[in-house]
């Protein structure tokens, strides 16, 4: 079950992502190197960014909040319109009496799964409260850079869309809920499941310059044994033809996305998926329906060196009725179906049809005037799909101790859980971390490496999945030592996937990443300058918005003034949204000296927020994986980054950069 399946609830809105945006260029952690208009708002001069200072944001917040979001669409069944329960129009209001959730980067270098921390969902006509629920901190997938067409004023990061999949917890209902038949059964589900549902939301149409954006969200069941953070359905991935191949979207500019059946009901996510035009709606590219392609995949060998599975039928192909049975067609073209459907479409199948489905592959086809059909997007070759369920993550090593942690893997074979599917797991070499920005008086210091030392973080090399299809992949982090020098810590990206020869693409920046933070030193009664002032001059720096709206952390004298309000902050959980630094990026050890410092001010014991050590999970030395992974290659990489806009700021321009790195690794390694 998830928000894809029936009852569900539709919304759309606008978002607000109101980021710091000085923290984007790795240069600017640098303390000794940085200069004061480094917190300078760049302009846009003929829709370019012709110096980088700040960027486009510096003294953003690092808030996140839905703006005018209303329930569009409540659904029980494929024949259901879904206009008549009284859940429609209801508000989605995010937070009520509660400061704002904050969207969050793991680091500079990694800026490819920004997470939401503290989002709590509220749905209610203004008055009344019906249901509320706390979002389970997950960052984006699938980022779809290029999906609205470029302009005047928008360029880069402002064309791009991506997917928040998550599950809301703690959820409550009222009495006022009871009006709604659909509330009553996402009452009745979230009570069997551990008071959870399931949540996504698509956010896209970004501007910098007002720092809104439009989105569309869904709510539906959740079930013990579901992922938490994507769907456990059917996989459309891209294919590596044509012109359009981005990494992000395949030749007929379609992004990937998930399906599900359940029971005889198909039903797809396109919110993330097509095509945009420049009103952020759905772009018309032909009559669309849903299809099984009767002709099976090539899949033999599983679990074996040989293992392979192929597509017969590949996306882009012209068939005839005889290679496919069509399921039924989408009104993807009627006004604002984006935005009142929230991008999901329910289709009814046959019982043949359904058992067909079972053993081939799902495919997004245009239905031609001829009677033909052209591939559109397909599932994964033998419905294959092996996806991460968490897969960002922040660790707090010690001197002594490692830390540790481990990946919920779950492979699935055309919707269901497939059971001893071997997994490869391979750590990146040692690559530059790119996030160089060009730009005026841009510091001369040289841009970090990641994934190295390399004997710091420990993994299997592959694994293999259990009869419910899950596998839990243990790994260790130890002490990186300060390789970055003037940044935090280091960054550890891992690669994973099925141990199967064939086309297996994924989205580009798919992959676990680790943050390990530096182990340090944590005395009773810190001395300010040399134990708070090194990493508390850094954030003053980076975030303006304390220093010249607030006050400075850099100050002590400022500092022990707001100590007990400080020490809230520095003190809540994780999850909270009042939780300091906003970035989440700073190491326990590090909260803990400010903590203690801010206690002996106070006079007062301070609360303890650094991780216990436990012993370490043992890694099993497995020997070499099947199979090799299969690795994007250095051309996939360019595709990316010639399909990047050359002049922008943000994430478009990072990424850019990181595609820069990778060709260089991998043209290094292939040599």
């Amino acid at each position: 079950m998830s928000y894809l399946s029936l009852p569900n609830l539709a919304f759309s809105g606008r978002f607000q992502a109101d980021t710091s945006t000085v923290n984007n260029n790795v240069f600017y952690y640098n303390t000794e190197k940085f200069d004061p208009s480094y917190q300078a708002k760049a302009l846009l001069v003929n829709d370019e960014y012709p110096a980088v200072y700040g960027y486009w944001n510096p003294e953003g917040t690092g808030a996140f909040r839905l703006i005018d979001a209303k329930v569009t669409k409540a659904q029980t069944s494929v024949d259901d319109p879904g206009t008549d329960d009284v859940a429609v129009g209801l508000f989605i209001n995010a937070q009520e009496a509660r400061t704002s959730a904050k969207l969050v980067d793991l680091d500079p270098q990694w800026q490819y799964g920004s997470m939401i921390f503290g989002l709590r969902i509220i749905l209610t006509d203004g008055t009344t409260e019906y249901m509320r629920g706390d979002y389970r901190p997950a960052p984006f997938r699938d980022i779809y850079f290029g999906r609205k067409p470029a302009g005047h004023g928008v360029q880069g990061s402002e064309t791009a869309s991506a997917k928040f999949t998550s599950i809301l917890e703690n959820v409550e209902f009222t009495e006022a809920a009871e009006k709604s038949p659909i509330l009553m059964a996402l009452k009745a589900s979230a009570e069997s499941n551990d008071d959870r549902l399931s949540i996504n939301l698509m956010t896209g149409g970004f501007s910098k310059q007002s720092t809104y954006g439009i989105m569309c969200g869904s709510i539906g069941p959740w079930e013990q044994g579901d992922p938490l953070a994507f769907v456990a359905g059917r996989r459309f991935s891209i294919d590596k033809a044509g012109s359009a191949y981005n990494g992000m979207c395949n030749s007929n500019g379609i992004g990937f996305f998930d399906a599900q059946i359940n029971g005889t009901t198909l039903s797809a996510d396109l919110s993330n998926a097509l095509p945009q035009d420049a009103a952020n709606q759905a772009r018309n590219i032909g009559d669309l329906g849903f299809a099984i392609i009767t002709v099976a995949d090539e899949v033999r060998d599983i679990g074996k060196r040989t293992g392979t599975a192929e597509p017969v039928i590949k996306t882009g192909a012209y068939v005839g009725a005889d290679d496919v049975d069509l399921i039924g067609t989408i009104p993807y073209t009627a006004d604002n179906w984006l935005f009142t459907t929230s991008g999901l479409c329910q289709l009814t199948m046959t019982e043949e049809q359904t058992k067909l489905a079972a053993e081939r592959p799902l495919a997004l086809v245009e239905c031609r005037e001829d009677g033909s059909f052209r591939i559109m997007s397909r599932e994964t070759p033998g419905g294959f799909f092996v996806r991460a369920d968490n897969f960002e993550f922040r660790l707090d090593p010690d001197f002594a101790t490692p830390a540790s942690d481990h990946v919920h893997i779950l492979g699935l074979q055309y919707g269901a859980p497939c059971a001893n599917l071997p997994i490869s797991i391979e750590p990146q070499p040692r690559t530059s971390g790119g996030s160089n920005f060009d730009g005026p008086d841009q510091p001369s210091i040289p841009i970090p490496d990641v994934n190295f030392p390399e004997n710091k973080i420990s993994i299997a090399d592959h694994v293999t999945t259990s009869d419910a299809g899950w596998v839990s992949v243990p790994f260790v982090a130890r002490n990186p030592d300060n390789p970055r020098e003037y940044v935090d810590g280091q960054i550890f990206q891992i690669n994973y996937g099925p141990a199967i020869n064939g086309p297996f693409p994924a989205p580009m920046f798919e992959m676990i990443v680790a943050h390990v933070r530096d182990a340090v030193h944590v005395p009773d009664d810190p001395d300010w300058e040399t134990d708070v002032a090194p990493f508390m001059q850094q954030y003053d720096n980076l975030y303006p918005v304390m220093s010249k709206w607030l006050f400075s952390l850099a100050d002590p004298d400022v500092v022990k003034d707001h100590a007990k309000i400080l020490a809230f902050a520095f003190e809540r959980p994780f999850e909270d949204p009042n939780h300091m630094p906003v970035t989440r990026d700073m190491s326990a050890g590090k909260r803990q000296i400010i903590l203690n410092w801010l206690a002996k001010r106070m006079q007062t014991a301070p609360p303890q927020v650094m991780p216990k050590s436990d012993p370490p999970p043992t890694i099993e030395n497995r020997g070499p994986a099947p199979v090799p992974l299969a690795k994007v290659t250095a051309a996939d990489w360019q595709a990316l980054h010639d399909a990047l806009p050359a002049h922008d700021d943000g994430k478009s321009m990072a990424a850019r950069n990181y595609a820069l790195t990778q060709i260089a690794a991998l043209k290094g390694r292939d040599t």
